[in-house]
């Protein structure tokens, strides 16, 4: 079994006057570069994918998988991400009471905004 299963949680933390070295990651970088890799994702298949069904070509096919490859990236960023906001939280009853309240919000948008799909 690795070590660092069993060493306590507050080793992990670094001191206050100690440097950090290398890439920090914050939690607001995180969430941007899971914006980037969705936005490739969306733009890969709303773009690209129209695109390809008139004329594929290599070079189009690959720039897709490339983009829908990086795109794919961000459910694990934002699944990362919503459980860190969990571990962190003081009050997991209304962190969850926030997300639910944000998905209905989303939904009811979702379901009554007018589509282009609407009009087949």
């Amino acid at each position: 079994m690795p070590l660092f299963l069993f060493t306590p949680k507050k080793v992990w933390k670094m001191e206050k006057n100690q440097k950090r070295n290398g890439l920090q990651l914050s939690g607001m970088r995180l969430k941007y570069i899971a914006m980037v890799c969705m936005l490739l994702d969306h733009v890969a298949d709303g773009i690209l994918l129209p695109l390809m069904k008139t004329s594929v070509t290599d070079a189009l096919l690959q720039q897709y998988l490339c983009m829908r490859t990086i795109g794919r990236l961000a459910f694990p960023l934002y699944c990362f991400l919503t459980a860190q906001g969990v571990w962190h939280s003081h009050n997991i009853k209304q962190y969850a009471a926030s997300l639910w309240g944000f998905a209905l919000f989303s939904d009811c948008l979702l379901y009554t905004s007018p589509s282009p799909r609407d009009t087949r």
